[in-house]
Protein backbone atom coordinates (compact mmCIF):
# COMPACT_ATOMS: atom_id res chain seq x y z
CA UNK A 1 0.00 0.00 0.00
CA UNK A 2 3.04 2.10 0.47
CA UNK A 3 4.44 1.58 -2.04
CA UNK A 4 0.67 2.73 -4.03
CA UNK A 5 0.40 5.65 -2.38
CA UNK A 6 3.79 6.78 -3.07
CA UNK A 7 3.31 5.89 -7.16
CA UNK A 8 0.16 7.78 -6.67
CA UNK A 9 0.98 10.92 -4.41
CA UNK A 10 4.41 11.74 -5.31
CA UNK A 11 5.06 10.38 -9.11
CA UNK A 12 1.51 11.05 -10.26
CA UNK A 13 0.13 8.85 -13.13
CA UNK A 14 -0.80 9.68 -16.60
CA UNK A 15 -4.16 9.68 -18.19
CA UNK A 16 -3.84 6.69 -19.32
CA UNK A 17 -2.61 5.20 -15.86
CA UNK A 18 -5.60 7.28 -13.79
CA UNK A 19 -8.36 5.42 -16.57
CA UNK A 20 -7.25 2.13 -15.99
CA UNK A 21 -7.95 3.03 -12.48
CA UNK A 22 -12.06 3.77 -13.06
CA UNK A 23 -13.30 0.20 -13.72
CA UNK A 24 -11.62 -0.80 -10.62
CA UNK A 25 -13.28 2.38 -8.36
CA UNK A 26 -16.77 1.46 -9.91
CA UNK A 27 -16.64 -1.90 -8.59
CA UNK A 28 -15.82 -0.69 -5.58
CA UNK A 29 -17.81 1.71 -5.09
CA UNK A 30 -20.99 -1.08 -6.32
CA UNK A 31 -19.51 -3.02 -2.99
CA UNK A 32 -20.17 0.12 -0.72
CA UNK A 33 -17.04 1.36 -0.39
CA UNK A 34 -17.68 4.87 1.31
CA UNK A 35 -14.63 6.45 -0.36
CA UNK A 36 -14.97 4.79 -4.09
CA UNK A 37 -19.19 6.15 -3.53
CA UNK A 38 -17.81 9.37 -3.07
CA UNK A 39 -14.75 9.69 -5.55
CA UNK A 40 -18.27 8.45 -8.32
CA UNK A 41 -20.45 10.86 -6.73
CA UNK A 42 -18.14 13.78 -6.86
CA UNK A 43 -16.94 12.80 -10.53
CA UNK A 44 -21.05 12.51 -12.17
CA UNK A 45 -21.91 15.51 -9.99
CA UNK A 46 -18.69 17.76 -11.77
CA UNK A 47 -19.70 16.44 -15.38
CA UNK A 48 -23.18 17.31 -14.90
CA UNK A 49 -22.72 20.85 -14.09
CA UNK A 50 -19.57 20.92 -17.12
CA UNK A 51 -22.34 19.67 -19.41
CA UNK A 52 -24.69 22.22 -17.92
CA UNK A 53 -21.84 24.61 -18.72
CA UNK A 54 -21.95 24.06 -21.86
CA UNK A 55 -26.13 23.74 -22.38
CA UNK A 56 -26.16 27.46 -20.99
CA UNK A 57 -23.10 28.50 -23.30
CA UNK A 58 -24.75 26.69 -26.33
CA UNK A 59 -28.02 28.49 -25.37
CA UNK A 60 -29.52 25.15 -25.94
CA UNK A 61 -33.82 25.07 -26.52
CA UNK A 62 -35.30 21.55 -25.89
CA UNK A 63 -31.80 19.71 -25.05
CA UNK A 64 -31.20 16.38 -26.16
CA UNK A 65 -28.34 15.23 -24.61
CA UNK A 66 -26.01 12.78 -25.53
CA UNK A 67 -24.20 10.94 -23.26
CA UNK A 68 -21.21 8.87 -24.69
CA UNK A 69 -17.52 8.01 -24.03
CA UNK A 70 -15.72 5.27 -22.15
CA UNK A 71 -17.33 6.30 -18.85
CA UNK A 72 -20.75 5.85 -19.65
CA UNK A 73 -20.55 2.14 -20.63
CA UNK A 74 -20.05 1.42 -16.62
CA UNK A 75 -23.77 1.16 -15.89
CA UNK A 76 -23.74 2.80 -12.34
CA UNK A 77 -21.38 6.17 -13.96
CA UNK A 78 -23.85 6.32 -16.46
CA UNK A 79 -27.14 6.02 -14.53
CA UNK A 80 -25.79 8.57 -11.97
CA UNK A 81 -24.50 11.02 -14.69
CA UNK A 82 -27.97 11.08 -16.27
CA UNK A 83 -29.47 11.78 -12.85
CA UNK A 84 -27.06 14.43 -12.30
CA UNK A 85 -27.66 16.02 -15.89
CA UNK A 86 -31.72 15.90 -15.26
CA UNK A 87 -30.79 17.30 -11.65
CA UNK A 88 -29.21 20.43 -13.78
CA UNK A 89 -30.89 20.69 -16.33
CA UNK A 90 -34.36 19.55 -15.79
CA UNK A 91 -35.81 19.72 -19.51
CA UNK A 92 -32.70 17.62 -20.36
CA UNK A 93 -33.79 14.83 -23.50
CA UNK A 94 -31.06 12.09 -22.56
CA UNK A 95 -31.08 10.26 -26.40
CA UNK A 96 -28.83 7.50 -27.21
CA UNK A 97 -26.18 8.12 -30.20
CA UNK A 98 -27.88 7.61 -33.58
CA UNK A 99 -23.91 7.64 -34.68
CA UNK A 100 -20.39 7.28 -33.59
CA UNK A 101 -18.64 10.26 -32.77
CA UNK A 102 -16.15 9.80 -35.63
CA UNK A 103 -19.02 9.68 -37.87
CA UNK A 104 -20.94 12.29 -36.56
CA UNK A 105 -17.50 14.43 -36.88
CA UNK A 106 -17.33 13.58 -40.71
CA UNK A 107 -20.90 14.44 -41.37
CA UNK A 108 -19.94 17.71 -39.94
CA UNK A 109 -16.72 18.21 -41.97
CA UNK A 110 -18.21 16.90 -45.06
CA UNK A 111 -21.52 19.61 -44.37
CA UNK A 112 -18.85 22.77 -43.87
CA UNK A 113 -17.21 21.60 -47.41
CA UNK A 114 -20.83 22.13 -48.66
CA UNK A 115 -21.03 18.72 -49.60
CA UNK A 116 -24.94 17.23 -49.16
CA UNK A 117 -25.61 14.75 -46.95
CA UNK A 118 -28.86 13.05 -45.96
Amino acid sequence: MDEFKHRFHQIGLDRSERAKLAPIMFDLAELGDPAAIEIVEHATQELSHLIDSCYQQLEQKGPAIILLGGLTAHPQFYDRLVAGTINTIPDAKIQQPKLSATSGAVLKAMRAEGIKTS
